[in-house]
């Protein structure tokens, strides 16, 4: 079965970290073919995909109704449960590397 997640609007990030602005994106359509990597591994292991940053991951967690303020705090929480490979939020994350998510 392959998930596959179409984003319906690009925007422009913010910084490397914070991409600030929410990005639009439709369910996920279930198909008959597996062909394409999926970023979450299990129900805790996300693997960073390109143009990912600690934000945009924390929002895609998240209700879209959530606030700037609990985007923030797990962003804090997804570093704090990674701090041996991003030991602070200035650290560069890559594609492909895997983070533990803290739920």
């Amino acid at each position: 079965m392959e998930v596959t997640v179409t984003k319906t609007s690009q925007r422009t990030q913010l910084s490397p970290l914070f991409g600030g602005l929410r990005k639009s994106v439709e369910a996920p359509r279930a198909s008959s073919q597996d062909n394409d990597p999926v970023a979450l591994v299990s129900p805790r292991v996300y693997i960073i995909q390109p143009s990912d940053t600690l934000w945009s991951i924390a929002e895609q967690h998240l209700p879209a109704t959530a606030s700037g303020s609990e985007v923030l705090n797990l962003v804090h929480s997804i570093q704090s449960a990674n701090s041996k490979d991003i030991p602070t939020l200035e650290s560069f994350i890559y594609p492909g590397q895997s983070i533990t998510l803290p739920f």
